[in-house]
């Protein structure tokens, strides 16, 4: 997401492989949602916002 000039449809590409490895029937469908609605724009824009406020958004996995 810190690219500089990042491509909306790499987001749910990437979603669709986690789904694909770690979720069910219902994941997949909210991915194709998700990249239906052009929503992964919306995501690159708020990790722009954010890099402009001088923050950064990570995400992690739960430690079990």
């Amino acid at each position: 997401m810190e690219e500089e000039n990042p491509e909306p449809e790499l987001l749910p590409l990437c979603l669709g492989h986690v789904a694909a490895a770690l979720g069910n029937d219902s994941d997949h469908q909210w991915v194709k949602d998700f990249a239906a609605n052009n929503k992964s724009q919306a995501v690159y824009e708020f990790a722009q916002w954010l890099d402009s406020q001088g923050l950064r958004l990570q995400i992690s996995s739960k430690s079990n």
